[in-house]
C-alpha cells in the first residue's frame, strides 16, 4: 500500500446514521431560524444577542465538523452576520485534520492567519493535515515557513479531570538546534 493511501486510512469517516442525520437537521434548522431573527433586529439589539448567537453559531460548526459535514460546515460561517471569531475557524480546521480534508483545510489556514498571523497551532494543523495526507513535502514546507517567521510549535499538554479535581501536565519538547 502507498504511503498517501496508508495514511489516508488513518482519517476517521463518521457513520451517518438516519437518526444522526435527523438530529443534525434539525439542528441546523432552528440555527437559521435564530440567524433569520439576528438580521431582523434592531441595530441595539444586534450586539447583545450577537454574544449569545456566537456560541451558538460556535456549536452548530462544532456539531456539523465532527459528524464529517466540513463543506455544510464551511458554508454555515460564510453568512453569519457578525465577525468571524477565530475558534469558528480553528474548530473547522481542526475537523480537517481529523477528516483529512486537505483542500478546505488550506482555506480555513489561509482565514485563520489572517486573523491571527502568529498563532503557530494554525500552522502546525495544516502541517499535520499534509503529512497524514502523505504530502510530506508541503508539510515540510509549513514548518519551514514557521521556522523562517520564528514561529515554535507550542509544548503538547494534557488535562483529566478527576471527581471533579482538574489536572493539567504540560508535556515539553526540546528541539535540538
Amino acid at each position: 500500500m502507498d504511503a498517501s493511501v496508508q495514511s489516508r486510512s488513518q482519517c476517521l469517516s463518521t457513520p451517518d446514521t438516519a437518526d444522526t442525520a435527523f438530529t443534525i437537521d434539525k439542528s441546523v434548522g432552528f440555527c437559521r431560524s435564530m440567524a433569520s431573527t439576528i438580521r431582523n433586529s434592531t441595530a441595539d439589539g444586534l450586539e447583545a444577542i450577537g454574544k449569545i448567537a456566537m456560541k451558538h453559531y460556535g456549536r452548530m460548526v462544532d456539531l456539523l465538523s465532527r459528524s464529517g459535514r466540513l463543506d455544510e460546515a464551511y458554508k454555515f460561517i460564510l453568512p453569519m452576520p457578525f465577525d468571524r471569531d477565530p475558534v469558528l475557524w480553528l474548530t473547522l480546521s481542526s475537523a480537517c485534520a481529523v477528516h483529512c480534508d486537505v483542500e478546505l483545510a488550506e482555506i480555513t489556514t489561509k482565514r485563520l492567519l489572517v486573523l491571527e498571523p502568529s498563532n503557530s497551532d494554525n500552522y502546525v494543523l495544516l502541517a499535520n493535515v499534509f503529512a497524514r495526507t502523505g504530502r510530506l513535502t508541503d508539510a515540510m514546507g509549513i514548518r519551514e515557513k514557521m521556522k523562517g517567521s520564528n514561529l515554535k510549535k507550542r509544548p503538547g499538554c494534557s488535562s483529566i479531570e478527576v471527581n471533579g479535581v482538574g489536572y493539567r501536565e504540560q508535556i515539553l519538547v526540546y528541539n535540538k538546534e
